[in-house]
């Protein structure tokens, strides 16, 4: 007897609510004999995964124009085509992101919600659509949809998801798909009012490898299954409720780890995985489960919290507006989560604590132990390491996130091999305070910059340029900087957490010489972040930026970030564009309604002390560097020997 259970996202659950067996004629020997292997019988309903002499495309259909009703009017708001270039960086070993896919299709909001979640759907094709094109140019046209890693998901409102979700499902397919994070930024907050961005991670050949081998197999995916040391990928996709860690609602993978060595987790809620339901008592309940859930998954790969490099903690934008404290209260959360392992006890999912003992108190499991005898998760405790507080996360406020969650979990980690071999740290510093200052008008005496923009007019000489600058003269507010980056082993792998900080009483109370409140510098500020990355992930982490994969910025600005978006390019072509084509990084920019960095300074190597007034920065971000190959050699050369 079974039942199908219905969620909000479109995602049925099977339980299994009698069962019994069966003798079969023949045996079980003779029944898989029978029959084909089970590769042979997944490849239909596993999207590219065919692999047959030339990767098929995902049956999507190209993005239609709005069906019109039976007076031939348009039912929906008509289109408008605006190309955007999604942008990639591609790392040596096949590694690449491609950020901020967008659709060309343009359109004006529709006060019908039906119209709105169609509009969004149009948009999810054209993106997959521009996506499939663009991993088709990747790698010498070798790349697929299955060779993508991790999917970052936005949306203009997560009630779109549940008709998004088959068309994504078609497109990425259901076997060892990517991991995913999806969540709402709200209304109009997307690049031109778009309802859908994407972004992604692709790893070359990683779909094929972690697949049957086949005569299409290139040189690259026959190498790396030639390689026993390391996996090119692999995958933890839960597919069944258990009571360790919830089944994944929808198409997409609890986790994903590269060569072996870096493993990132899908954003995690606070489901009780026995259930499937969000856990009770508001949003301190759900934040704690999900630390749970993602130390249950970790668990499950054989690593623990202590083996995280960064994270992103996801908080209901509702809860951060109603409660000033919101952020003070989940750092405490975090900062408990992570000294104790979320309550998790490190190798109980897969039996590796198992020391002979009852594990359970003679209870058949975790979840019925704790329910009869009343134990509390949290009085399970690994050691306290003081040094888990100095992970470098990012709290951030967004309108929704799936299944009317209000806190989510999302974390790189270092594998365990990785991590104990390689050795796990961390480090903060940033750039002081700039006071109050003029912009640095040093320029070619015949051209002036107001903002970082050129006024594109030509000055006959130096005088001209001089009154010029005179009537248009400006203050900033100092801003102070501050970094913190989680690295593991000697120009392995990094993520790095910065964030900006104006004291509040400068902004808003202090003027300028025409009367208005000092603005802030967003351009100087944007160089000061990347400048304290960099200097973070060369000289701590001994990665040079060149590897440098992605920058994702959190503007907490209550607009898209349009002009945002076009200073982060300058600074970052400022900071890459020197070093050859393709050394700049890919970046996104995601719209918040509040951020906040943890450490904003840790104990330790720190030069750099925020005052408590500017514990919430005006944007922050998480920056991504990875060497993997240099990564996979240190492994090789230090997992499992001693050297004198």
């Amino acid at each position: 007897e079974v039942q199908i259970i219905d969620t909000d996202d479109g995602v049925g659950i099977l339980r299994v609510n009698k069962c019994h067996a069966e003798a079969k004629d023949g045996g079980i020997d003779d029944l898989w004999r029978s029959k084909d292997p089970l590769h042979d019988r997944v490849r239909e309903i596993d999207g590219e995964s065919t692999y047959d002499e030339e990767i098929e495309g995902t049956k999507l259909t190209e993005p239609t124009l709005p069906p019109s009703d039976e007076t031939g009017s348009c039912s929906m708001p008509p289109f408008v085509r605006i190309r955007h270039l999604p942008r990639v960086k591609v790392l040596r070993g096949g590694l690449a992101h491609v950020s901020e896919i967008l659709s060309s299709l343009v359109s004006a909001p529709s006060p019908d919600e039906d119209t709105e979640a169609n509009l969004a759907v149009e948009e999810a094709l054209d993106v997959f659509s521009t996506l499939r094109a663009t991993l088709s140019n990747l790698f010498g046209g070798s790349a697929a949809s299955q060779d993508v890693v991790y999917v970052h998901l936005y949306l203009s409102n997560i009630s779109h998801f549940a008709k998004i979700n088959k068309h994504y499902s078609s497109f990425f397919g259901t076997i060892l798909p990517p991991s995913r994070s999806c969540v709402s930024v709200g209304t109009g907050m997307l690049p031109g009012g778009r309802r859908v961005m994407l972004d992604c991670m692709v790893q070359r050949g990683s779909g094929r490898y972690m697949r049957p081998a086949s005569v299409a197999d290139d040189e690259f995916v026959k190498e790396a299954r030639a390689n026993p040391h390391h996996a090119l990928r692999s995958t933890l996709h839960v597919q069944s409720m258990s009571h360790w860690a919830p089944v994944c609602v929808g198409p997409y993978s609890q986790a994903n780890t590269i060569r072996g060595g870096i493993t990132f987790l899908a954003g995690q809620i606070g489901l009780d995985p026995p259930t499937m339901t969000l856990i009770e008592g508001g949003w301190k309940a759900q934040l704690k489960q999900s630390w749970t859930n993602a130390a249950s998954v970790l668990d499950a790969l054989g690593g623990s919290l202590s083996d995280c490099l960064s994270g992103l903690v996801y908080m209901a934008s509702g809860v951060v507006a109603e409660d000033d404290n919101a952020f003070d209260e989940a750092e405490r959360l975090c900062r408990r989560a992570l000294e104790r392992n979320g309550g998790v006890i490190a190798g109980y999912v897969d039996d590796a604590a198992q020391t002979g003992e009852d594990k359970f108190g003679g209870y058949e499991d975790e979840g019925t132990w704790k329910e009869l005898c009343k134990v509390d998760a949290t009085e399970m405790t690994n050691d306290n390491d003081s040094n888990k507080t100095s992970l470098p996360l990012l709290m951030v406020a967004l309108p929704q996130m799936p299944v009317g969650a209000i806190a989510e979990v999302e974390l790189v980690c270092a594998s365990s091999r990785a991590s104990s071999c390689l050795g796990l740290a961390y480090s903060s510093n940033g750039i002081p305070s700039r006071e109050d200052h003029q912009r640095d008008n040093g320029v070619d005496a015949t051209t002036a910059y107001i903002g970082g923009l050129s006024w594109g007019h030509e000055f006959e000489d130096e005088n001209d340029h001089v009154l010029a600058l005179q009537q248009e003269e400006r203050r900033y507010a100092s801003v102070t900087t501050a970094c913190s980056v989680g690295f593991v082993g000697n120009g392995c792998a990094a993520v790095a957490c910065a964030a900006a900080y104006v004291d509040d009483a400068t902004t808003l109370h202090s003027n300028n010489s025409k009367g208005g409140a000092i603005p802030i510098d967003t351009a100087r500020a944007l160089d000061d972040m990347l400048d304290s990355v960099i200097r973070n992930i060369e000289e701590t982490a001994g990665i040079e930026k060149s590897y440098v994969l992605h920058v994702r910025l959190y503007s907490n600005g209550g607009a898209d970030g349009t002009v945002l978006r076009s200073e982060l390019a300058a600074s970052v072509a400022s900071k890459w564009g020197g070093h050859g084509k393709g050394m700049m990084p890919a970046v996104t920019v995601v719209p918040v309604s509040a951020v906040k960095m943890l450490p904003a300074a840790a104990s330790g190597s720190v030069d750099v002390e925020v005052p408590v007034e500017r514990s919430n920065p005006i944007m922050a971000m998480q920056v991504t560097a990875i060497d993997a190959i240099h990564m996979e050699t240190e492994m090789w050369i230090n997992y499992g020997r001693s050297y004198e």
